[in-house]
């Protein structure tokens, strides 16, 4: 059996366990942990997922030292999803590493893209990121923002299409 649909048959048992008994509880922050690894999510010791978490059956998320996923984050399409220490991830923020662009004669439904996210980012709730970008370190993305190019470090972006509000010092 190849190794990407032992992938999506684990993720497709554990995620509804993760999602269904242990989403909403604080306090098992280990036991949350040990099932996403079983699903086959890269996630760091010190994470803290809120749940539910929504993944798509061939995605691959990475994820840091000390970050915080809000409620109902989700990451969907088959591309990668890398997000850097310490983050903190709001409610409703969605991932959407592929796209519906017209993909080359070999798989005509779209591209797989790779969204990292790097560290000391914070998301507010319902932001969507797509596309090939990069979200440089401390940066800050408002809430209800679509982020679909690059962010650089230490700054604001908020809006639909999201685009720098402001620059961040210390």
């Amino acid at each position: 059996m190849e190794k990407s649909r032992i992938k999506r048959i684990r993720r497709k048992f554990f995620l509804p366990i993760f999602n269904s008994l242990f989403s909403r509880k604080t306090r098992m922050w280990g036991l949350k942990r040990f099932i996403l690894k079983l699903a086959n999510v890269n996630i760091a010791s010190t994470t803290k997922v809120v749940g539910p978490l929504i993944l798509g059956d061939a995605v691959n998320l990475t994820v840091g030292e000390g970050t915080w996923l809000g409620t109902d984050f989700s990451v969907y399409g088959s591309g990668t999803c890398i997000i850097g220490d310490k983050c903190d991830i709001g409610p409703d923020v969605s991932v959407l590493s592929g796209s519906h662009d017209i993909g080359g004669t070999d798989r005509r439904a779209g591209k797989h893209y790779t969204i990292v996210i790097g560290n000391g980012v914070w998301i507010g709730g319902r932001s969507t990121l797509y596309g090939d970008i990069a979200v440089g370190d401390s940066s800050i993305i408002a809430a209800g923002s679509l982020v679909n190019k690059n962010v650089v470090l230490n700054c604001i972006v908020g809006g639909v299409p999201a685009k720098v509000i402001r620059t961040l010092t210390e």
